[in-house]
């Protein structure tokens, strides 16, 4: 273990040592502003709640159309060193000074605050990342795993940010840890865990909520009723027997039943602690919440269409074009749009200076990266193939088809519903891409 570790620590503190020399983004205002909800959540949780009438207060329409888990990171973050939040929101109507003049642009000192809880999360996401690309690929496939996700650009530039996309990728990467190196017996706890961890972190991981089905294995119950020995229920590959001393009878309970209750039951339970904006009126909330998100989504794609109609996606090849130039071809995009290219170039040049920023970007970089993703997976479809038949590959096929579901997952939803060019929005998917390539590596034989 000594050589995984020696690796994450590496990793992690160059990105630490670099998080301060980023290009900010506007967005980062927005959660430094919102993350004063930290305060509230610990002393008065529900003054947090959605209360009728107040559809133009900002914060609550920021508690309805954004997960909680980044203002919360970013609020911990700040109260450690001593940082108020940001008093005003981000503008994107004024310029670059008047924004700074109403106070919107943060300090250098609360940014750097609100970027090191971000980051901090890198050292336990690259962990799991190892137990995962172990457990599907060995030793190989582990260490191939933490170097290329610890050093990959996008990972670099948008999970070192102080927005959603660090809590995001810890959510993804904790969820198919639980999914493929979790014990079986513990693994609907995990995995509801995880998947709540990562719908809170960003709605985009909604699309992992389905392998909430996966089969939790095993579990023991006492009854302790009626019998002189307490009586026993084992559930076991979906066989439940109950032993009362006197007769034994068994009963079917399909055990993926079993874990779906439980994983959804830890996910729901998550997700309702960290929202109390639902707690008062959850329906029209809940409703309220939907309403803002797709009026938001609409506007988007109307501003895209009107201002850059050359970039909207609204056919399943240009989707398509996009997913595979986001992944592995375009340099790493510091902005969505174009408002405050000059403030910002000074910056970004700099941080380009360092090659470690976008190697492996561009047609090679791309085409050898895309290839070897294509072997990971064809690797996983002969790995699915030998489990049909032979019993001891069972487990690594189970592996390896759960893998492919999770990509598949994530890949559809993507696909099916973002019709914007972002190259952030690629995050959630990057782990399962990676896990792919580092198959790749995996010792044939």
């Amino acid at each position: 273990m000594k050589l995984p570790l020696l690796l994450i620590a590496l990793l992690s503190a160059f990105a630490l040592w670099g998080a301060a020399r980023v290009p900010f983004h506007p967005d980062e205002s927005t959660q430094l502003f919102t993350s004063a909800d930290f305060d509230l959540l610990l002393t008065h949780p529900r003054a947090l709640g959605w209360q009728p009438g107040r559809d133009e207060d900002l914060r609550q329409r920021y508690r309805l159309l954004d997960a909680p888990l980044t203002r919360y990171l970013l609020g911990l973050g700040r109260t450690l060193a001593g940082q108020p939040p940001l008093p005003a929101d981000w503008d994107w109507g004024k310029t670059w000074a008047e924004n700074a003049a109403a106070g919107a642009l943060p300090s250098p000192e609360l940014l750097r605050a609100g970027r090191m809880a971000v980051t901090a999360l890198l050292p336990l996401t690259l962990w799991l990342f190892y137990l995962t690309g172990y457990a599907l690929g060995g030793r190989r496939g582990g260490l191939a795993g933490v170097l290329l996700l610890g050093l990959h650009p996008l990972v670099l530039l948008h999970a070192r940010r102080a927005m959603a996309e660090g809590a995001l990728l810890f959510g993804v990467t904790f969820t198919l840890w639980a999914l493929l190196a979790a014990p079986s017996r513990r693994r609907p706890g995990w995995l509801g865990l995880a998947l709540g961890l990562a719908v809170n972190a960003k709605q985009s991981a909604l699309a992992l909520v389905p392998l909430a089905g996966v089969d939790g294995g095993q579990w023991t119950v006492d009854c302790g009723r009626g019998t002189t020995d307490g009586g026993r229920r084992t559930v076991d590959g979906g066989r439940w027997t109950r032993d009362d001393g006197l007769r034994s009878t068994v009963y079917r309970l399909p055990s993926v039943v079993c874990g779906l209750l439980s994983t959804v039951l830890v996910l729901l339970t998550l997700t309702a602690l960290l929202n109390p904006v639902f707690w008062p009126h959850p329906v029209l909330a809940i409703r309220s919440a939907i309403h803002l998100r797709a009026d938001l989504a609409a506007r988007q794609a109307a501003d895209t269409a009107r201002l850059a109609p050359e970039t909207l996606l609204d056919t399943p090849a240009k989707r398509l074009i996009a997913l595979v130039g986001n992944l592995y071809l375009t340099p790493p995009r510091f902005a969505e749009v174009g408002n405050y290219t000059a403030e910002t170039a000074a910056a970004e040049a700099a941080y380009l200076a360092n090659p470690l920023h976008d190697w492996g970007r561009g047609l090679y970089g791309g085409a050898l990266f895309l290839a070897l993703t294509l072997l990971g997976m064809g690797r996983g479809v002969r790995e699915i193939w030998k489990g049909r038949t032979a019993f001891g590959e069972a487990q690594a096929a189970r592996k390896v088809a759960c893998l492919l579901g999770a990509t598949a997952l994530q890949g559809g939803a993507l696909l099916l519903m973002i019709p914007l060019p972002w190259q952030r929005y690629v995050i959630p998917l990057l782990p399962m891409v990676v896990l792919w390539q580092a198959y790749a590596f995996k010792r044939v034989g």
